[in-house]
């Protein structure tokens, strides 16, 4: 259909390299563009808390259901050694994609 994907020329992606020089609503780009990177921030922000409120609520759910059905006691077959290394894994891997993310 001749449709490219935003992100072709090179533009950052998970676990891309961060050679790419492409800039979204900074420098130059925010000057020229000031209301589209405002509209832009705003609805990101609105997808954030959105999804934060409806990932809560699901989480919140699965604990009560569980609660209820008496399904914790499965819980403790599980090692506890093994649910820290797998939160250790996970609390890295966000940390180190959240640096990347940002420009600090």
């Amino acid at each position: 259909v001749g449709l490219e994907h935003p992100l072709a020329d090179g533009g950052r992606r998970l676990g891309a390299s961060s050679s790419g020089s492409t800039e979204f609503c900074v420098g130059m780009h925010l000057e020229q563009n000031i209301e589209a990177c405002g509209e832009y921030a705003s609805g990101v922000i609105a997808t954030s808390i959105f999804a934060v409120a409806v990932s809560s609520a699901v989480i919140s759910a699965v604990f009560l259901i569980m609660g209820q059905f008496r399904l914790l006691k499965y819980a403790s077959y599980v090692p506890t050694c093994v649910m820290e290394a797998f939160m250790a894994c996970v609390g890295y891997k966000v940390f180190k994609y959240a640096i990347y993310f940002c420009k600090y």
